[in-house]
């Protein structure tokens, strides 16, 4: 069944930092210097090829793993209580629904997400990429935003994601349900981004992920290759890079974790 797409991000809640950039106000720093700070993507090479090529592949949240992205929930009954005894009123159903056709909407939100830990970490690099194709590249938010092109369609909503330890739902707010997770995820030190469009959207294929224009010689600072490949595997994708990409290649480098293969 096709499904519809609002913007349903308040505008009220965000600082507007310039035409189609909404931020969260970050609790432990400025804006400013949340602009500034490193942030770090893993990606596999398919998806980095794409974006050296100047397009940014951008999924939607219900196709992650975690299915919190598509609105589902631990307890399905968690927000739908009523007192021992009472029988639920039309109020309520109504009210149930709407929050739960909520949850689910957002499953067809665009979002892209950096990690702030710059750790050669082991972690990201078994969870978010595959095999021996896997790459990391840094920037910073500002270097993102100079440098995305959104067209007159969407908006970017950012945001630094909040750990709880409990389920959050849109009954505390839907900025609220958009920029948290549980604590199982805190690891990731998340920075979220949305990219939602400015007028109501029909979303044919959830599956289906949207390109934007990027200009990744400004973006990108530099490029990390994944420890899990072999010598002839390092060898082969670094000459294939530098040929492809050789205004990259003092900016790119392999990590240093040393893995059997």
């Amino acid at each position: 069944m096709p499904q519809q797409q609002e913007t349903t991000l308040p505008k009220e809640k965000f600082h507007h930092y310039k035409e189609n950039i909404y931020i969260l106000k970050p609790r432990d720093c400025t804006i400013e210097e949340l602009l500034d700070k490193p942030i770090y993507r893993y990606i596999n090479f398919d998806m980095l090829y794409q974006l050296l090529n100047g397009k940014l592949i951008v999924w939607r949240k219900g196709g992650m793993s975690d299915k919190h992205e598509a609105g589902d929930l631990y307890n399905p009954f968690i927000d739908s209580f009523t007192s021992v005894g009472d029988k639920p009123t039309d109020k309520q159903k109504r009210r149930w629904k709407v929050l739960k056709e909520l949850r689910k909407s957002t499953a067809c939100w665009l979002t892209t997400c950096f990690t702030s830990d710059a750790n050669d970490d082991y972690f990201f690099w078994k969870c978010y990429t595959s095999n021996f194709l896997g790459c990391r590249y840094k920037t910073t938010l500002r270097r993102f935003i100079n440098n995305i092109d959104l067209g007159n369609n969407y908006e970017l909503y950012i945001g630094i994601i909040d750990y709880k330890h409990y389920e959050t739902w849109p009954s505390g707010g839907l900025t609220e349900y958009a920029f948290s997770k549980t604590i199982s995820y805190q690891r990731e030190n998340e920075l979220r981004l949305y990219f939602l469009p400015k007028a109501p959207q029909i979303i044919l294929d959830n599956s289906v992920p949207n390109t934007f224009c990027i200009n990744s010689n400004l973006m990108i600072e530099n490029i990390l290759f994944t420890p899990f490949s072999s010598n002839i595997q390092r060898q082969t994708l670094r000459e294939i890079f530098k040929s492809w990409f050789p205004m990259f290649t003092l900016q790119s480098s392999f990590f240093k974790i040393i893995e059997t293969i």
